[in-house]
């Protein structure tokens, strides 16, 4: 997101009063991080860091709901996601 994260906008975790700011108005509902991508130059990041297919979604950016999971391994290890944090990350639910 190349300087593009602001925490006060981005930063949807209900952790993020801990820091200082005000609780997300929507909830915990919402991943921890949720970015609006009206330019989509997040859309074009995405891309540029490994997935060609994102370059389809440039003309209409989505809304990106970014989930983060910690290993203790490198990038192929096994992490585990609750059925609430599953249900975030599937494809859009319309």
């Amino acid at each position: 997101m190349r300087g593009r994260y602001k925490p006060e906008d981005h930063w949807t975790s209900k952790l993020r009063t801990k820091a200082g700011h005000a609780p997300w108005p929507e909830g915990d509902s919402w991943a921890p991080f949720t970015v609006q991508d009206t330019e989509g130059a997040v859309t074009e990041d995405i891309c540029d860091l490994g997935y060609p297919p994102a370059r389809f979604w440039i003309s209409r950016p989505p809304v990106w709901h970014i989930e983060v999971k910690v290993t203790a391994g490198g990038e192929d290890e096994e992490f585990l996601l609750s059925n609430v944090e599953f249900d975030r990350v599937r494809f859009p639910q319309h």
